[in-house]
């Protein structure tokens, strides 16, 4: 499948032009996974030794759930792995790639006291992580291969994983009886059914759909306990009741879908911006923005975030800093498209509250798909 070849290699926004020590635009290799019904990037040693030193130096590709982009989740998932998982206060809880800290504290607040977390990036932590066992290493760890935990967790992880299907096996050997596997992955399917670009990283290595989740339940031998959205993101539930269901191949249907839709969506992408110069538009969430400028070989379109951790820096192939919402009503572009799929309507509607943008014309992502 080659409708995508290379894409700019993220893992987070830079200081300066350039990628630091890393390509700015590396190979990526899109195919359709039969067994997991999913798209997947296929693995190789290259990307494998790269992708090491970014988790090892702490990737913000996603963001941190910690910062003021990530707080909208914190509480959400919380909710969702107490009510879900029947833990008590001496329950013992494994987190895996814990990043900050910040579930961790939580579920210490909480009261619960037999907390464990592993995590290979060396991420700023937050405060209140005392009395928490942390261990920086990749999953399994030595450090906690004896430990059965009732609760093992992650957070936007299994999409990193070359083979999710051993990965959640290894977790569930660690589980107690009546233990339980949540995680959370990127909903996928709204991208693929418009064949947007935008959710393809060189970090992730699949693309999950709720058809895909209930693949890699059956291959791992475990129940498919519950499957919820939590602001744009699948979170699931495994338990140990096994069971076993028959998956109908659909690779070519799916992969010539995506094909379609790709080139339908570059193509109204492209009608779009090429209606004004490049100074003259803005986009937002341009993280969501970067494949397909990269795809239109556009580099000098005018960026917004509202995530403080991104302003003022840099994104691989793009020219400019990425600015605040504050910067572009300072001086508004004559179009500005929101690529966030999830966001999309509250951003637009916090747009429309301006009225130094009123000339300027605001388009969704779901708006430009609708064009003939």
């Amino acid at each position: 499948m080659n409708v995508i070849k290379e894409l700019p290699f993220f893992y987070k926004a830079q200081e300066k032009q350039g990628n630091q020590n890393f390509p700015e635009v590396f190979p990526f290799d899109l195919f359709f996974d039969e067994n997991l019904q999913m798209f997947r990037q296929r693995e190789t040693l290259e990307l494998s030794k790269l992708l090491e030193l970014v988790y090892k130096e702490g990737s913000l590709a996603e963001g941190s759930i910690s910062s003021e982009s990530g707080k909208i989740y914190q509480d959400q998932v919380l909710n969702y792995l107490i009510r879900n998982s029947s833990i008590t206060a001496e329950s013992p809880i494994l987190e895996i790639g814990f990043g900050s800290g910040i579930l961790l504290k939580k579920l210490k607040d909480k009261g619960f006291k037999n907390l464990t977390g592993v995590e290979p990036g060396q991420h700023k932590l937050v405060d209140g992580l005392e009395g928490i066992k942390l261990v920086h290493d990749f999953f399994p760890s030595k450090s906690i291969i004896n430990g059965r935990y009732d609760l093992i967790f992650s957070f936007a992880i299994l999409e990193h994983i070359p083979d999710p299907v051993k990965f959640i096996k290894l977790q569930s050997e660690r589980l107690t009886e009546h233990g339980k596997i949540i995680f959370s992955v990127p909903n996928c399917s709204p991208y693929l059914n418009e064949g947007d670009p935008s959710i393809f990283i060189h970090e992730h290595y699949s693309y999950f759909t709720e058809e895909s989740i209930k693949c890699i339940a059956n291959l791992s031998g475990l129940k498919l306990d519950d499957i919820s959205i939590i602001e744009g993101a699948f979170i699931v539930t495994l338990c140990n009741r096994r069971i076993s269901n028959l998956i109908e191949s659909t690779a070519a249907k799916q992969i010539n879908e995506f094909s379609q839709k790709l080139d339908q969506h570059v193509n109204n992408l492209n009608k779009v911006i090429r209606e004004y110069s490049s100074s003259n538009i803005s986009v937002y969430s341009p993280v969501r923005a970067m494949n397909i400028l990269f795809l239109l070989g556009l580099k000098n379109i005018r960026l917004v975030d509202d995530n403080t951790e991104m302003q003022g820096k840099y994104l691989p192939f793009l020219s400019n800093k990425i600015e605040s919402f504050i910067e572009i009503c300072q001086k508004p572009p004559e179009c500005l498209i929101i690529f966030s799929r999830t966001f999309g309507e509250r951003i637009k509607h916090k747009c429309k509250l301006e009225k130094v943008l009123d000339t300027t014309r605001i388009i969704t992502l779901s708006e430009i798909d609708l064009l003939d």
